[in-house]
């Protein structure tokens, strides 16, 4: 019987510059490492998750971090990932990595999130 394959299912953290969509060399890397993952089986399912951080209307946050998730999903399926298997959710401001106040720019709550399930 052959050896179960092992994935990493993540979660792959994609980072973004400040007032950014645009997926950097770096991002590009971490995309293509969850790409390559999640080809090892079939039936696998991606969750992407935009975010921002608290700098900038909470409205404009909002749309900043489904930005970037759509750039993500789009980066994923230009690695050959069938869409249909891609979810998107984005949460704006709420749950940052960082806890922060109103207006801080925080890198680390520029972020998309890539989970294989």
């Amino acid at each position: 019987m052959p050896e179960p394959v092992q994935v990493n299912k993540g979660p792959y953290s994609v980072y973004f510059d400040f007032d950014s969509s645009d997926i950097t060399s770096m991002a590009s890397d971490t995309i293509k490492s969850a790409a390559m993952e999640s080809k090892k089986v079939d039936d696998i399912m991606i969750e992407v998750s935009g975010h921002a951080d608290r700098s900038g209307a909470s409205s404009y946050n909002d749309d900043l971090a489904r930005k970037r998730a759509e750039m993500v999903r789009n980066a994923l399926i230009a690695e050959g990932i069938d869409g249909s298997t891609i979810s998107i959710s984005s949460y704006g401001e709420d749950y940052t990595q960082v806890n922060t106040a109103d207006g801080v720019k925080e890198g680390r709550n520029r972020r998309v999130v890539i989970l294989l399930k």
